[in-house]
C-alpha cells in the first residue's frame, strides 16, 4: 500500500496500491492480481487479472511481484502469471508499506457464514528494493 494513492498526478506514478494477490476463488481456483490508482473516488483507476491457480490444497506457495521502473511482473509459484507493463500505467515511483490481510468488501461477495472464521498461514515475507527507483 502507499502511504497516499493520489498526489494529483493523473496516470499511477504518484502512488499505486499493489495487490499481488486478493479476492481468493477456490471454486474456480483462482487469485487476483491488480493495481488501482488516482485514488479511490471518482478518479480511481484500475487493472487487474484473475490468474488459475490451484494454490487451494493445503500448502504452501509463495507470490510475489518485481516491480521495476518498467513494469510490475506478478509471479506464483515461481511462474510469471501476468504483467503490467508501462505502456497500460505510468509506474509508481513511490514506496509502498506491506499489509497481509483478509480484508474482503464488495468486491469479493458477501461471505458465507459457515466459512468462517477464516484465515489464512504465512511462513515468511522477504521485501527487496530497487534503492535507484524509487522516491
Amino acid at each position: 500500500m502507499p502511504d497516499e494513492i493520489d498526489r494529483g498526478i493523473t496516470g499511477g506514478s504518484d502512488g499505486t496500491e499493489i495487490d499481488i494477490f486478493e479476492a481468493f476463488d477456490p471454486v474456480n481456483k483462482k487469485i487476483n492480481h491488480a493495481i488501482h490508482w488516482d485514488g479511490y473516488g471518482s478518479k480511481h483507476k484500475k487493472i487487474d487479472y484473475n490468474a488459475k491457480s490451484n494454490v487451494y490444497d493445503g500448502k504452501y506457495h509463495t507470490f510475489a511481484v518485481d516491480w521495476s521502473k518498467d513494469s510490475y511482473v506478478f509471479y506464483i509459484d515461481g511462474k510469471k502469471t501476468y504483467t503490467i507493463t508501462s505502456k497500460q500505467v505510468d509506474i509508481s515511483k513511490y514506496a509502498n508499506y506491506l499489509k497481509i490481510s483478509l480484508e474482503s468488501g464488495s468486491w469479493t461477495g458477501k461471505p458465507n457464514k459457515k466459512d468462517m472464521p477464516d484465515s489464512i498461514s504465512v511462513d515468511y515475507v522477504k521485501v527487496y528494493q530497487r534503492k535507484a527507483y524509487l522516491n
